[in-house]
């Protein structure tokens, strides 16, 4: 169901996503509060807007190239939650502004 723009909102998610290179489209699980719902929004536009979605896709890339490879992984892993991180630190840093 489309709430606004390129915000879509489904019933069987468990959690929030970014899908789309040229295009993101925004995916939230239906049922939140609308604060929870702000938050979430502002996270993934910040997501969108610092590209990482690309970067992620990038990365994937180089990930099945080199799936044999224990750095790879941990590097892929480490960088996910260094871009997760750096998104709730960002979306909260303007919230308090």
């Amino acid at each position: 169901m489309l709430i606004d723009g390129n915000i879509y909102e489904a019933d069987n998610l468990k959690t929030p996503f970014v899908l789309g290179l040229f295009r993101p489209i925004i995916y939230i699980p239906k049922g939140l509060s609308e604060e929870d719902k702000r938050y979430i929004v502002l996270h993934e536009r910040m997501y969108i807007w610092r590209c990482d979605h690309i970067v992620k896709y990038f990365a994937y890339f180089i990930l099945c190239l080199h799936w044999y490879n224990p750095l790879v992984w941990v590097a892929f892993l480490l960088m996910v939650t260094d871009m997760e991180m750096s998104c709730d630190e960002r979306v909260l840093k303007e919230r308090m502004c």
